[in-house]
């Protein structure tokens, strides 16, 4: 069999693979590469019996395939399920907001756009993100040791941010606006912030709380009990991010909304601007943190959280900023975590280090050839390269086309009914992955995600649980 028929075959297999991870609550790639590594030798067979020559880079080209393939799906589950992974815990509150008023395929749409996106100029930045990270300006060896005074910043910054929101005008088309109260509505004013220093002290509460909960189950272990009754195991951050973004969401929903309206099938495509703008900040923040050792897409998307504008409160001003904010939002997060994939493999040949649990088992499964000559890229991450572009190619309608189907079917249902339902299912799936400490972690989390929207603060700040262990770690 050609070579390039046999990528192809796998490519496929990867999609398969990475479409279940996407949509499937807990189940992340790093579960099915631990299942991988179980029947290793047996697919090694199989991947000789497709191509002798080379079963290994098979095997890697799937692995890269399924981990793109991840990125575009994992949109999925955080609208319908209200079951985010690191990566798209923030995209949750907009994409809820979206689909109460229809608007969940439009919300899909713009994520698969964002990912399709962010894989076109991560494709296009390669050569120069190879000559700034490695030879000839070696940028990460420079800034690693400042690592944890840059996510500090961040941190600070976002804090910072809910003051100044009470120096913001809010936009309300037709009408004088002016900077403590607009007006909404003819002889009508809605208050947009109140006092700007309780908004900041509410704000780092939350980002200490958070971050203690991350300190104690992250930084010193504890979350090491969340053990389930699978012998796979699961991830303890799958509690803390469901309870936090998910279960918190959903609570509020059903707490403020009755049902769903039927999802319009029309789209509403942002501007080219605000697309070109969230498409390249999504794509620069998850290339970033994809060359640095601890710092996960989390953080990528904490620091777009932070900066999009994308807001917690419904605030006042015209329905239709509300919609293009968080259009914007959903784009950019999602090129956060697919650039955040393509950058982790890039660094994999640049800097011999595997940044995520994919690349760690493509590093360990092949004898990765460096690439010293910014010209003359190995051949092997030349296939990889391409199995990732094709990967995305393919998952861009993919994600599209199963949104709208769900969304068919989803809202035939009661609606809280149905969230009930999730709620149940994915606390066993809870249970069965981390155990009853990871019930009791979910718990907390929910308690604290139902904090932000109380207070009127943003729920990025929540991402100190992620946050605080990483500076700990770089600083202590």
């Amino acid at each position: 069999m050609p070579f390039m028929l046999a990528l192809m075959i796998f490519v496929m297999f990867g999609v398969l693979l990475g479409t279940f991870t996407g949509l499937t609550p807990g189940i992340h790639v790093n579960t099915v590469l631990s299942i991988l590594l179980l029947f290793l030798p047996t697919f090694i067979f199989h991947a000789g019996a497709v191509y002798s020559q080379s079963p290994l880079t098979l095997i890697a080209i799937f692995v890269v395939a399924m981990s793109i393939a991840h990125t575009f799906l994992d949109i999925i589950p955080s609208i319908y399920l209200g079951a985010p992974d690191e990566g798209t815990a923030l995209a949750v509150l907009p994409t809820h907001r979206m689909m109460h008023k229809g608007l969940a395929n439009d919300a899909i749409y713009h994520s698969a756009l964002g990912s399709m996106l962010a894989l076109i100029i991560s494709v296009i930045l390669l050569i120069p993100a190879r000559a700034i990270m490695g030879t000839p300006i070696n940028l990460y060896a420079k800034i690693r040791p400042y690592l944890g005074y840059v996510i500090l910043s961040i941190a600070l910054i976002m804090i910072a941010e809910e003051g100044l929101k009470a120096k913001r005008t809010c936009a309300n088309e037709g009408h004088e606006i002016i900077s403590v109260f607009a007006k909404n509505g003819k002889g009508k004013h809605c208050k947009i912030l109140g006092n700007a220093l309780k908004l900041v002290i509410f704000a780092s509460m939350l980002f200490m709380l958070s971050g203690l909960l991350g300190v104690i189950l992250l930084y010193m272990g504890f979350g090491g009990y969340a053990t389930g009754f699978l012998p796979i195991g699961g991830s303890v951050l799958f509690p803390i991010f469901t309870g936090m973004f998910g279960f918190s969401s959903m609570l509020w929903s059903l707490i403020t909304m009755a049902e769903i309206p039927e999802q319009i099938g029309d789209i509403k495509r942002l501007d080219k601007t605000s697309i070109i703008k969230g498409a390249i900040f999504g794509t620069l923040c998850g290339g970033m943190v994809g060359w640095l050792p601890g710092v996960s897409s989390g953080v990528a998307t904490a620091i777009v959280g932070s900066a999009m504008s994308a807001g917690e409160k419904n605030g006042c001003g015209m329905a239709e900023t509300r919609l293009k904010n968080d259009r914007l939002y959903i784009l950019s997060l999602s090129g956060v975590n697919t650039s955040n994939t393509f950058f982790a493999l890039v660094a994999l040949f640049v800097i011999l280090r595997g940044r995520t649990g994919a690349m760690v088992f493509v590093k360990e499964l092949l004898d990765i050839t460096p690439w010293y000559n910014i010209s003359a890229p190995p051949q092997l991450f030349l296939y990889l390269l391409l199995a990732a572009i094709i990967s995305g190619i393919i998952s861009y309608p993919l994600t599209i086309i199963i949104g709208r189907k769900i969304a068919e079917v989803y809202t035939r249902v009661n609606y809280r009914r149905l969230t009930l339902c999730i709620i149940v299912a994915v606390s066993v799936l809870i249970f069965l992955f981390t155990g009853v400490w990871g019930m009791l972690i979910a718990a907390v989390s929910t308690a604290i995600g139902m904090l932000p929207p109380r207070l009127g603060v943003k729920r990025v700040h929540l991402m100190g649980v992620l946050m605080v262990p990483i500076i700990l770690y770089f600083l202590g």
